[in-house]
């Protein structure tokens, strides 16, 4: 929950308040107990004094207001800020003529206590005259003091405070920030990340040298993704520090479908049977492998010492920078903090810091209080003579473990101390208008909203970043480390090894660099064999996931229904295949269903096998017939020749069924397009041949007239004609295939899948079935003219019936080949075709053929002439008839 700024600042004054009515019993407590670290502070006088509020101590007794264990990572930070102090004041470059002081005091790493200590800061805003003045509202509360105090030393006089280095644990910086906020005291944290401290209506003073926890938490859900994690516990202290960063993370993590499997949250202190109840309730959620966890170094380690004790193993903790990092960390079980991943700001120790470090002892380094504290405090531990090692200055080589101590060990925070004292110097570099060699220090009251607005401004060279500066929130730009916790082949111990990186870019893509290889899980597993933190395992394909609607993350596999597929993992439903295809024994894909073909062996292909058999045997019969008995009048009569070429033209259409029942290929489907109308072309070609020699023949005014025939009635004209029509169309049927050939093609219907020839734009095909269309008419109209002639002359008669036999054929056969489906198609075109060439065989040929077996007598040439002359005769008659009646009816019209 966001508190509004006007609350905050109450809450401030108000505890200024509380502060003053106590005034008495603090100076009773420090009275009594001279040698608490309430009264250890460091300081040096300087033109502009900053401020520090470091965390030197943690474990704060809030009942004997006394704090219990001494922080080496707290004090090694406080001597971060002296170094970067002296560096400047020894640089002329930065503040030239102007010396720097200090007024370091010590947070305890508690919001209690670090809002107390900070009270001295607020004091010292309204001094004046070296702190002998102060405010009116300031001037009632009570001095801190020892028992010794003397208010006339300057040991004793409180500073003005240009701004304040700290503090580290974001709930620390939270109140202390509200607090001097309200006095417009420039605060820069070198650590705390909450993202409630980027709210500039409720802290406006407030800066920092890290990055925000709304970053950390997209860091984490990065790497989460990253490895295919979708179900992750969370752990986090119970203030406004772990809550704000939880909620961030979860915000973030909703929109990358990360569920939560526990949220857990621990007091700060009187917290060891709730981290129990944590630590038991994680060995629940075995599935979630993955633990987030924001908290100090102090908690961390409590935590962590419980799941050794309750032995939550071959988990993967991600923890934030606040002690991911930890020399602490690496003490514990493999099996419990093995394989860790720690996300860590950027920052490392300089080759000089270190050095610094190393030339300090208990003699030289008098300026920090709490370093002779924290080895006096080591060396009780270890029995060590105190006295021996006071007079000596030296730290031993044993004590410090030959500088490997972890207050000698690298840590990133360091960095951005230094930055945050150097954020402060260039700011009052720019306001004082310094050059080379001087700057206008002005004896007038420090305006402390104008220095405000030059660290807004400030821009730097700095140790975290080349081109440092803040940003409208305070905020700096967000680059982090990825650590890996493994083990040491060498040692055996626990080490940290840097993975990758991640920095924020325009487009939010490949803000996470990992290099893979060098990972090594729990066990010391290589990096491909990533730890599965995930609700449910994955549906495979065939199966679909059934979602718990409370735990989107959890499902059930089902498998698909019997025609439906899933082809992908962990899919929502399945669906149908496409038509034509059909799922696969696995129902993970959709395979082409085999098309089905005709077998000769079957009902249909034995019909048609049979049939066509049929017919070409008769056309074999009647063709040995005509040869038998060419001589014949009545083979003489049908023209010889042309009944040949018409026996040809049906054979090649009987021809056609066996193509159209084998399994179709390209070949196959030009080859029935090309038979098709070249025998269907020579067989109407002929009969129109015949049609127009029998019109040629009778349509005359007089028998003499017979014997003077036209060009056509000649036999080889004939042949030309008949060439001619049929070379047309085999023309048009090579342009089609040429232009756009015929082919395969797979049709579906009714989930039944037929191979079945087509073309792309039917535009050959129709000029082809057209020029048919043209012959077939013409043929037709013919026929019909010469319905009349003797019946058994040149076959006039059965060329009028073969026409309207062929035209309904032909009329019927297009449409239901169309309508028809699957194989029936087959069996429309294939008994269609044998209905068109039976029909010329049977009205054409099967008459002469049995008048030459049956009725000899009339197959004679006199019959012949008398059909002819008495044809000839009465056609004579009537059209004398005609003329006499029109010269009746003219004559009538006259009269």
């Amino acid at each position: 929950m966001v508190v509004p700024f006007k609350l905050l600042q109450r809450i401030g004054l108000f505890y200024i308040a509380i502060i003053f009515t106590s005034c008495r019993i603090m100076d009773n407590n420090a009275q009594t107990n001279n040698n608490s670290v309430r009264t250890m502070i460091a300081r040096d006088h300087g033109d502009i004094v900053l401020g520090g509020l470091f965390a030197a101590h943690f474990e704060y007794d809030p009942l004997n207001r006394e704090c219990a264990h001494t922080s080496e990572r707290g004090v090694k930070h406080i001597q971060a800020m002296l170094y970067a102090i002296q560096q400047i004041n020894a640089n002329d470059q930065i503040l030239p003529d102007i010396k720097l002081g200090y007024y370091i005091r010590d947070s305890c790493n508690s919001p209690n206590y670090a809002l107390e200590e900070a009270l001295d800061f607020i004091i010292s805003t309204y001094n004046t005259n070296n702190g002998v003045q102060r405010s009116p509202l300031l001037s009632n509360l009570c001095y801190r003091r020892s028992p010794s105090f003397d208010a006339s030393k300057d040991q004793y006089r409180l500073p003005n405070i240009a701004g304040i280095v700290g503090g580290r644990a974001s709930r620390v910086s939270i109140p202390v920030a509200s607090l001097v906020s309200n006095f417009d005291v420039a605060m820069i944290s070198y650590a705390s990340t909450s993202r409630l401290l980027s709210d500039k209506n409720q802290f406006g003073s407030f800066f920092r040298t890290v990055p925000s926890d709304e970053y950390q938490a997209a860091v984490m859900v990065d790497m989460i993704e990253y490895f295919n994690w979708t179900y992750v516990a969370t752990v986090a202290t119970d203030d406004s520090y772990g809550r704000l960063a939880i909620s961030t993370f979860k915000n973030i993590s909703a929109h990358a479908r990360i569920c939560i499997a526990v949220e857990e949250y621990f007091p700060i202190l009187n917290n060891r049977q709730k981290i129990a109840n944590i630590i038991q309730r994680l060995r629940q959620f075995s599935d979630a492998v993955v633990i987030v966890m924001y908290c100090a170094i102090y908690e961390a380690t409590l935590v962590l010492k419980e799941a050794e004790r309750q032995n939550l193993t071959n988990r993967i903790f991600i923890g934030s920078e606040a002690w991911s990092d930890s020399p602490n960390i690496i003490d514990f079980r493999q099996d419990v903090i093995g394989g860790m991943l720690s996300v860590v700001l950027t920052g490392s120790e300089s080759e000089s810091f270190q050095n610094y470090l190393d030339q300090l002892d208990l003699c030289n380094n008098l300026a920090n209080p709490w370093f002779n504290q924290m080895w006096i405090s080591k060396a009780k531990r270890l029995d060590y003579d105190v006295d021996s090692l006071l007079s000596n200055c030296t730290i031993p080589d044993h004590l410090s473990h030959s500088k490997s101590d972890r207050f000698y060990d690298s840590s990133t925070i360091t960095a951005y101390v230094i930055d945050a004292v150097y954020a402060f110097a260039n700011a009052l570099h720019d306001m004082f208008l310094c050059n080379d060699h001087s700057c206008q220090l002005s004896n007038h009251r420090f305006n402390r909203k104008q220095f405000l607005s030059y660290i807004h401004n400030v821009s730097f060279p700095a140790l975290t970043n080349p081109d440092f500066s803040f940003n409208i929130n305070g905020d700096v730009r967000p680059h982090y480390i990825i650590k890996n916790l493994q083990k040491d082949q060498q040692t055996g111990r626990l080490k940290f090894v840097t993975i990758g990186q991640w920095a924020e870019n325009e487009d939010d893509y490949d803000r996470l660099m990992i290099n893979e290889t060098l990972i090594r899980w729990q066990g010391d597993n290589e990096w491909s064999k990533i730890p599965i933190s995930r609700c449910s395992r994955d549906c495979n394909p065939g199966t679909y996931r059934k979602i718990n609607h409370q735990q989107p993350c959890c499902w059930t596999c089902l498998p698909c229904e019997i025609d439906q597929i899933s082809n992908d993992t962990n899919s929502d439903s399945c669906f149908y295949c496409p038509l034509g295809t059909q799922p696969n024994r696995q129902q993970s894909a959709c395979i082409n269903i085999m098309p089905e073909f005709i077998k000769i062996t079957g009902p249909l292909g034995i019909s048609i096998t049979a049939t066509m058999m049929v017919f070409l045997v008769m056309v074999a019969l009647v063709w040995a017939q005509f040869i038998k008995h060419r001589d014949s009048p009545i083979v003489k009569a049908s023209n010889y020749l042309l009944s040949h070429i018409l026996l040809f033209g049906i054979t090649i259409c009987f021809l056609i069924p066996p193509q159209l029942i084998i399994k179709p290929t390209n070949i196959v489907c030009n080859s029935i397009f090309i038979t098709f109308c070249l025998g269907v072309c020579i067989i109407l070609a002929t009969l129109l041949a015949k049609t127009n020699q029998v019109k040629q023949i009778f349509f005359r005014r007089s028998i003499a007239k017979v014997k003077k025939q036209s060009y056509l009635m000649r036999y080889s004209s004939q042949i030309v004609f008949i060439i001619g029509l049929v070379c047309i169309e085999v023309i048009i049927c090579c342009i089609a295939i040429f232009r756009d050939e015929i082919h395969v093609q797979r049709t579906v219907l009714n989930s039944r899948v037929y191979m079945t020839c087509t073309s792309q734009t039917y535009i050959g095909l129709a000029i082809a079935f057209g020029y048919i269309g043209t012959l077939m008419i013409t043929m037709s109209y013919l026929a019909f003219k010469t319905r009349n002639l003797p019946e058994n002359f040149c076959e006039a008669r059965y060329l009028c019936f073969t026409a309207l036999v062929l035209t309904c054929i032909l009329a019927s056969l297009v449409p239901t080949y169309i309508i028809s489906p699957g194989h029936y198609r087959v069996g429309v075109a294939s008994f269609g075709i044998m209905s068109f060439a039976a029909s010329v065989l049977i009205a054409f040929y099967l008459p002469k053929v049995y008048i030459i077996l049956r009725k000899p007598e009339m197959n004679s040439r006199r019959r012949t002439m008398l059909d002819i002359t008495n044809f000839t005769f009465t056609a004579n008659n009537n059209t004398a008839n005609d003329r006499q009646e029109r010269r009746n009816t003219s004559d009538g019209d006259i009269l």
